[in-house]
């Protein structure tokens, strides 16, 4: 075993975090083109970006804390994997929708996220239960 810990999360949140930071420059790209400095300024791009950045920002942290507690107690690392996975591509679907204005794309991001987070829980109780 690796000396390293917590590889599996590490993975997930350099992903996440990766895509957050390139929000951030879509924002700021926005921002300079429109000479927006502070909110949407009604520009559709712009307020999009801020929305989609926003919500990756709300929902990664959560999620990457109930990772990192499923892989500190032991879940298997293909668990781990695909919730992690899974998760992030929600969160690109999620974004995708957002940035495009796609309804089924946003939607569905948004509905798996919950649904892999709410998963997470639950694993998690039931292993606490049962140890």
């Amino acid at each position: 075993m690796s000396p390293f810990v917590l590889p599996i999360t590490t993975i997930y949140a350099a992903a996440n975090i990766s895509i957050l930071i390139m929000l951030a420059f879509l924002v700021v790209h926005h921002r300079i083109s429109n000479q927006i400095s502070l909110g949407g300024g009604g520009i559709d791009p712009l307020e999009r970006a801020i929305r989609a950045h926003g919500n990756l920002a709300e929902h990664a942290p959560s999620a990457l804390i109930l990772l990192a507690i499923m892989e500190l107690n032991g879940f298997a690392a293909w668990q781990l994997h695909f919730l992690g996975g899974a998760f992030s591509l929600a969160r690109i679907s999620h974004l995708h929708g957002i940035l495009t204005a796609t309804q089924l794309t946003r939607s569905m991001g948004a509905l798996f996220s919950v649904i892999l987070m709410t998963s997470m829980i639950g694993l998690l109780m039931i292993r606490l239960v049962m140890d």
